[in-house]
Formats: C-alpha cells, sequence, structure tokens
C-alpha cells in the first residue's frame, strides 16, 4: 500500500530509498525495522505511522514464509493504531496463514467495519478485504474436508457466504475469491482436486435458501455417482425415514 503524501511529510526527512522500496514492493522487513528503531525515539511521531511501519514490516515478513513474526508485529501496528484497516487486515492474513481461521475472520470483520472510518478511501480498502477473507473462509472450508472435520467445513461454506453477501451489498462482488473450477486445477494432486470439487459443492449446495430447490440440486448431484437402476431420491428417503 502507498504511502500517502500526509504521511511523507509528517516524516520529513523521510529516507527516499525506504519509500521507493516500500512503493514498489521490494522493500526487506530489515529495512523497515531498521528505520523503525530510528523513528521510534523521535518526540512527536504520530502513533498511527509507527503503525503504519509496523504493518509494513508484518507483510514483508509475511511475504517471505514468517507466519508467527508476522502476526506479532500486526499485533504491534495494531498497539499503536487499531483503527487502521490495514493493520486489522495484515493480521488477519497472518492468521489466516497460522491456520487459525476463526480469529483471522474476525480480523477480517474488524477491518471492513473500521473501514468506514475512513470516508471517500473506503472503497480503496474493500477489495483487499474481501479477497482475503474469503479466501481465508475457503482454506477454513477445505482444511474441513481434507480433514474430514464437517462442522470446520460448513463453518468455513457459511463464513465465505457471509463475506460474498457483504460484497454483493457493496457491488464488489467480483472482489471476492471463488473454488477453482476444474480447469485451474489441473497442476494440482488429485485428492486435492476431489477436495476442492467438495468445497464447490457445498458452497453450491448450502447457497441455495429455498429447502426445495436445495434438496433437488442435493438428489442431482447424488444420482451423479449413484448406481444405475437404482434411485438416490428414494434411497434418501428411505434413510430419512
Amino acid at each position: 500500500m502507498a504511502l500517502t503524501a500526509k504521511q511523507l511529510r509528517a516524516l520529513d526527512p523521510w529516507p527516499e530509498s525506504l519509500v521507493t522500496a516500500i512503493n514498489s514492493g521490494t522493500a526487506s522487513a530489515d529495512g523497515v525495522e531498521e528505520y523503525l528503531r530510528e523513528v521510534s525515539a523521535l518526540p512527536g511521531l504520530q502513533s498511527p505511522l509507527l503503525g503504519f511501519l509496523s504493518a509494513q514490516k508484518s507483510r514483508l515478513l509475511l511475504r517471505d514464509g514468517q507466519a508467527e513474526e508476522a502476526f506479532a508485529h500486526a499485533e504491534q501496528a495494531l498497539a499503536h493504531d487499531n483503527g487502521s484497516p490495514a493493520n486489522w487486515l495484515v493480521k488477519g492474513e497472518a492468521l489466516s496463514s497460522l491456520e487459525r481461521y476463526d480469529e483471522a475472520s474476525d480480523s477480517f470483520e474488524s477491518a471492513f467495519s473500521t473501514r468506514k472510518r475512513h470516508g471517500s478511501k473506503a472503497k480503496d480498502y474493500l477489495p483487499m478485504i474481501l479477497k482475503s477473507w474469503s479466501g481465508c473462509a475457503l482454506l477454513q472450508g477445505l482444511s474441513g474436508i481434507i480433514n474430514q472435520d464437517l462442522n470446520i467445513a460448513q463453518n468455513g461454506v457459511h463464513e465465505y457466504l457471509r463475506v460474498l453477501g457483504e460484497a454483493k451489498s457493496e457491488g464488489l462482488e467480483d472482489a471476492v475469491m471463488v473454488p477453482l473450477s476444474a480447469a485451474s486445477k489441473t497442476t494440482a494432486p488429485p485428492e486435492l482436486n476431489a477436495a476442492l470439487d467438495e468445497l464447490a459443492l457445498m458452497v453450491k449446495l448450502l447457497s441455495i435458501k429455498d429447502p426445495f430447490e436445495g434438496w433437488r440440486e442435493f438428489s442431482k448431484e447424488i444420482s451423479k455417482v449413484w448406481p444405475k437402476g437404482l434411485s438416490a431420491v428414494n434411497a434418501i428417503r428411505e434413510q430419512r425415514e
């Protein structure tokens, strides 16, 4: 996320090399940490800017695969400024990488809520929040399927559908991640492809609000794998009785 002119002015003199590195995506966690140590001792420095730097370091650590350290710096960022959607966003991304999906979703929801305080800039944050939040929910659903834990799988899918609803209300449905299509899964192991197919099916079925329509779609899916000559619908009815 690029620095604003206000942030640049507040940290004058701000090393041009670090500004360029952050805005171009070539900054390193060590480089941000070095400058963070220097400016932390400056009198009158605003906490939001310290939060910004801590969040930048968290994001860079996450990029480098250091999720635990990224989470710790995201917490530091929020300690400086808990009204920043960007700080809540990076915390959610770190928690998602640690497979702490419920906590991650809470952080994404906080990012979604706090962005309303930013007026016209709110729309800038929304696509990033919705993409990460929906991706986290899908990962939770997938982990439940892979580990054969129906509750976790359903929780992830229900969370995904909730995010999708929020996105639709904002006119940003395209920002939400979608379950992978068959065409995009050709290089994945067969077991993962099967789990992804189950996830996509679960999203499809649980998104149906009408009970009759849900029953009909469920019966159609069961019939695809049911032995020929037998009625899947009748078998399901017998089980229910």
